[in-house]
C-alpha cells in the first residue's frame, strides 16, 4: 500500500542526506527499516543508476512507490550491485578467451601486412621495368597496385574494428576482476570490508602517518545488546541492520574514512588526516543519529528494537603500531560498555579522556 510521497532526490551526500531521509520517512509514516533506509540513501545519492531508473519509472507511473516495490527493487539492484557477474574463475576464463582472441587478431594483422608488402613489392618491381611495358600493361600494373592498396585499407579497417571490440571487452573484464578482488575483501553476508581488509588498511595508514607525520584516528563502534536483537528479530534482520548502520556511519565519518566490519556487531573506522578531537565529535554525531534513527525497526515484527552503539576512539602517537591503536580503541569501547553503553570514550596512552562525550 502506498503511503504519502517518497523522499525527494538530492544531489549531495553525507549525514544531511541521511537525516533528511529519516525525517521524510517519519513525516510520511513510512517504515524506517534498515532495508528502506539503504534503498532511499542509494536513491537520493544516485549511487546505483539502474535502481534510480527503475524507481523513477514506478513513481512516474503510480505517483508513489510501495514498501513491496522497495523490497523488490532492493533485491534486484542493491544485492546484485555488490556482486560481480561470476566469481574469479569465471572472469579469469573469460579473460583468457579474450586474450586468445586478441592474439589471433594480432596474428591476422601481421599476416595481412606481410601479404600487403609482398603485393606492393611485386607491383613496384613491375613498375621498375616500365620502359619494357606497353602503356596498356603499365596502366594495368598501376591499377593492380591501387587495388592492392585499397584491399589493404579494408583489411586494416577490419582489424581496427576487431581490436576496438576486443579492447572494450577487456575493459569490462578488468572492471569485473576489480569487483571480484574487492568482493574477496568483503564479508559475504553484509558486503562490508572484512577484518582482513581492515587490518591491512590500518597497517598502511600507520605507515603513512609515520612517514608524513600526519594525524590518524581510529574508531571502534560496537552495537549495544545486538545478541538480543538477533534473538528477537533473526539473523537476516541483523545483517540488514549492520549494513544500514555502516551506511549511516560512513555519512558521518567523512569521505576519506575507511569503514569495515571487524565482527558481526562491530565496525571499525580508520580516519587518516583526522585529529582525535574531531574524530570524537564525529563519532558522537553518529551515535546520536543512530539513537534517534529508528534504524532498528523491522518489517517482520511488531514493535522495534532501537539500536545504539558504544564507541572507543584513539589517535596514533609516535611509536604506535596498528596493534597499539586497536588495543587502545578497544579499551575505550570496553569502558563505554561498562559505564552504561550508548556513549563515546576517547583513549590516549595514559587512559580514558573523561572530557570526551560519554553520556547519551
Amino acid at each position: 500500500m502506498n503511503a504519502g510521497q517518497p523522499p525527494q532526490k538530492s544531489g549531495d551526500d553525507g549525514s544531511a542526506v541521511a537525516q533528511r531521509i529519516f525525517g521524510d520517512l517519519r513525516a510520511t509514516g513510512r517504515l524506517a527499516s534498515p532495508r528502506h533506509f539503504e534503498f532511499w540513501f542509494n536513491y537520493k545519492t544516485g549511487r546505483c543508476t539502474e535502481l534510480n531508473t527503475a524507481a523513477d519509472e514506478i513513481i512516474a507511473r503510480n505517483g508513489d512507490i510501495s514498501a513491496a516495490e522497495i523490497e523488490e527493487l532492493s533485491d534486484r539492484f542493491l544485492s546484485a550491485w555488490r556482486r560481480s557477474e561470476g566469481g574469479w574463475d569465471q572472469v579469469s576464463d573469460r579473460l583468457g578467451r579474450q586474450l586468445e582472441e586478441f592474439s589471433t587478431i594480432i596474428d591476422e594483422a601481421m599476416d595481412s601486412c606481410a601479404a600487403q608488402r609482398r603485393l606492393l613489392k611485386a607491383g613496384s618491381s613491375d613498375l621498375n621495368t616500365a620502359e619494357n611495358l606497353a602503356p596498356q600493361h603499365l596502366l594495368q600494373a598501376i591499377d593492380q597496385l591501387m587495388l592492392s592498396a585499397k584491399e589493404g585499407e579494408i583489411r586494416q579497417a577490419v582489424v581496427r574494428t576487431k581490436l576496438e571490440a576486443t579492447r572494450c571487452k577487456l575493459a569490462v573484464l578488468q572492471q569485473q576482476l576489480e569487483m571480484v578482488r574487492n568482493e574477496a575483501q568483503c564479508d559475504p553476508m553484509t558486503s562490508l570490508a572484512n577484518r582482513a581488509a581492515f587490518d591491512r588498511a590500518l597497517v598502511e595508514a600507520v605507515t603513512r602517518a609515520q612517514s608524513q607525520g600526519a594525524p590518524l584516528a581510529l574508531t571502534l563502534c560496537n552495537l549495544d545488546y545486538f545478541t538480543s536483537f538477533l534473538e528477537r528479530f533473526g539473523a537476516p534482520a541483523g545483517v540488514r541492520a549492520v549494513r544500514a548502520v555502516s551506511l549511516l556511519l560512513r555519512t558521518h565519518m567523512g569521505a576519506s574514512a575507511f569503514v569495515a566490519q571487524c565482527a558481526m556487531d562491530e565496525l571499525g573506522v580508520i580516519q587518516p588526516g583526522t585529529e582525535v578531537r574531531a574524530a570524537v565529535a564525529l563519532a558522537d554525531q553518529f551515535r546520536q543519529a543512530l539513537m534517534t534513527s529508528d534504524i532498528g525497526q523491522t518489517s517482520t515484527a511488531n514493535g522495534a528494537g532501537r539500536l545504539t552503539a558504544s564507541i572507543g576512539v584513539t589517535a596514533w602517537v609516535a611509536g604506535d603500531d596498528a596493534g597499539n591503536l586497536i588495543e587502545r580503541a578497544r579499551e575505550g569501547l570496553g569502558i563505554a560498555k561498562k559505564e552504561g553503553r550508548n556513549r563515546v570514550v576517547e583513549m590516549n596512552p595514559q587512559g580514558a579522556v573523561y572530557s570526551a562525550v560519554r553520556v547519551a
